[in-house]
Parts: structure tokens; C-alpha cells; sequence
């Protein structure tokens, strides 16, 4: 270890920002990671239906709003879409909670 972080200031100061500048790099890569209703409406283009997962590890299945099928269309709101579990029984999902979409 350097122990000249304890003596010098300027080289404390210096390893605490690089340490803070790393830390916002991270934070930012992992809210980039969460989905919004414009990507995953999006995504949702390209499929009929899709599994996602959440923050807390449960799956729910979502169905594409672009299909001509109305009741698709009613799930999609603007901070959250409904979702049904393996059990068909519908969720409401918020957009900032999702982390992987699989088509």
C-alpha cells in the first residue's frame, strides 16, 4: 500500500475522485441496463410475446401491443405494463423494475 495518500492531501484527493468517477461510471452502466417504455417497446416490435425479468428475479410473460389484438394494447401504460405469471395471474410491472427481456 502507499501510505503517501495519508500524508500528502493532493494525492488523497486526486485517488477519491478517480474512486467517485468510477463509481458513477458503474452506476450509470447499470441504469442503463433498466428499461424504459420506449425500449422495451422497441424490443417488443420485433416479437409477439416476450419473457422479462425483474429486479427481484421473478419472470412474466408480455405480449406485443402492436399486435391487432386490443386487450395487448390496453397492458402497455406509461410507467408500467401488465404481466402474467407462469399461473396466468396478472401483475403490474413498472418499466424501471425490468431487467432482461428475452423475445
Amino acid at each position: 500500500m502507499d501510505y503517501t495518500y495519508l500524508v500528502n492531501p493532493n494525492k488523497l484527493y486526486l485517488y477519491t475522485q478517480t474512486k467517485i468517477i468510477i463509481m458513477i461510471k458503474l452506476t450509470d452502466l447499470l441504469n442503463e441496463a433498466k428499461f424504459d417504455r420506449n425500449k422495451l417497446m422497441r424490443v417488443m416490435k420485433k416479437y409477439d410475446d416476450a419473457m422479462i425479468m425483474t429486479s427481484d428475479g421473478k419472470h412474466f410473460v408480455i405480449y406485443s401491443p402492436y399486435s391487432n389484438n386490443k386487450d395487448n394494447a390496453d397492458m402497455w401504460n406509461r410507467t408500467s405494463v401488465f404481466a402474467l405469471d407462469q399461473d396466468g395471474e396478472e401483475h403490474e410491472v413498472d418499466y424501471k423494475d425490468i431487467v432482461s427481456v428475452k423475445g
